[in-house]
């Protein structure tokens, strides 16, 4: 169940799936009160990255998988500038570019149950410079 301020920013992935109708999927930065959420059930800290892949069913009926990493790559300097999904790279400021095949490689990915029962991935990160 989730809460009214999670519900509210939940309408944005309508918004984006009434404007973006040939898709199914999208890959995004967790909205503050859905990551809030996400640390508090899974037990994380702060300075934890959270991610969410969402796949619309139907207009109104959408899907969230959630995977993590630590902050520490978003910071200014890291030599991480995305990550790594098969041999494809997503950069962090450009998910929206992602296209709709491979948006739903990452959504099956992520929503895989792991060995608790519970659908939430945490991203294993390697360091991919820039330029490679």
């Amino acid at each position: 169940m989730t809460s009214a301020k999670v519900d509210r920013e939940l309408n944005n992935d309508r918004r984006w799936f009434r404007r973006n109708r040939t898709r199914n999927y999208r890959v995004r930065w967790s909205f503050p009160n859905e990551a809030a959420e996400v640390r508090e059930q899974q037990g994380l800290t702060e300075e934890t990255a959270i991610l969410t892949a969402v796949m619309q069913l139907k207009p109104g009926i959408r899907m969230r998988v959630f995977a993590w990493a630590p902050a520490v790559i978003l910071q200014e300097g890291s030599p991480v500038h995305g990550l790594a999904v098969g041999n494809t790279v997503l950069p962090f400021d450009s998910f929206d570019l992602i296209d709709d095949n491979l948006a739903q490689e990452i959504f099956e990915l992520w929503g895989k149950v792991d060995d608790l029962g519970n659908g939430y991935k945490h991203i294993e990160v390697k360091e991919v410079m820039n330029g490679n």
